[in-house]
């Protein structure tokens, strides 16, 4: 599958991962499928889309996705999340979303690289990434 979630570091953390080409069902498939006993632990969550060759999201996708994002947040409302999105028109469709779930309480930051996400993770959680 192009886009996996896991529960990762005690439950506490999320990976997303996306590879090849991605579309917004299989997006909403995979947080539609987590654990909401799980979502209520989480501290900090990490999408990782350095692997995505194609990002296919209309703006109404995008906003279905935040839309679904803003229920998870009810659940996990503190939540640390970093993006990763090395190129311009992912980072442009990642800063569309990030626009969208800015009142959810989650922290929010999008990168270039797995790396500065994780170390910026750290500086704002204590986490096993």
């Amino acid at each position: 599958m192009p886009y996996d979630s896991k529960f990762v570091d005690g439950d506490r953390g999320l990976h997303m991962t996306g590879s090849d080409v991605v579309t917004a069902q299989e997006i909403l498939t995979a947080k539609r499928a987590l654990d909401k006993d799980k979502l209520k632990q989480l501290a900090w969550a990490i999408c990782d889309l350095k692997s995505v060759a194609e990002l296919r999201l209309s703006p109404d996708e995008i906003r279905d996705i935040a839309a679904l994002d803003v229920e998870m947040a009810r659940m996990a409302p503190q939540v640390v999340v970093a993006l990763v999105a090395p190129r311009a028109d992912i980072y442009g469709l990642s800063r569309m979303w990030q626009v969208l779930v800015e009142d959810t309480g989650w922290v929010v930051a999008i990168f270039l690289s797995f790396d500065e996400a994780k170390t910026w993770v750290r500086t704002r959680t204590t986490p096993s990434v």
